[in-house]
């Protein structure tokens, strides 16, 4: 008897708006992930801008779309998180989860505004995370 194992890879991804730099995020994100314990299996890549996230009008237009919506509002990060054998929809909760320990901490001044998406792929279209 063959047994096939599908392996499932939950994917999310952000665009966030934050005064800080790239490097201080980067520095600050193990802190982050440890506070809110986000598995270590979770990978997660962040870039600043849209350009390098590897998606393209060819490729995915839907999430294109979304992209280039995000692009036109001078959101200044971008990222995408990926987790293995749990659904998209966990691996968006996860994100979401670091983009609110990040509003609370130093990253962000007191009182200033936070601008930021999670979507994921659920049932053949993107939604963004509530």
């Amino acid at each position: 008897m063959l047994v096939y194992s599908m392996k499932k890879t939950g994917k999310a991804y952000t665009s966030f708006d934050c005064e800080a730099s790239e490097k201080d995020i980067k520095e600050l994100l193990p802190l982050i992930r440890r506070r809110v314990k986000i598995p270590n299996r979770l990978e997660l890549s962040l870039m600043r801008g849209t350009e390098n996230q590897g998606i393209s009008m060819l490729s995915n237009p839907k999430l294109w779309a979304i992209v280039m919506g995000v692009k036109e509002t001078d959101i200044k990060y971008s990222g995408e998180a990926t987790c293995p054998n749990v659904t998209n929809r966990q691996t968006a909760g996860e994100l979401t989860s670091i983009l609110n320990q990040m509003y609370q901490s130093p990253l962000y001044q007191e009182r200033e505004p936070f601008r930021g998406e999670v979507v994921y792929k659920e049932g053949g279209r993107y939604v963004f995370k509530e």
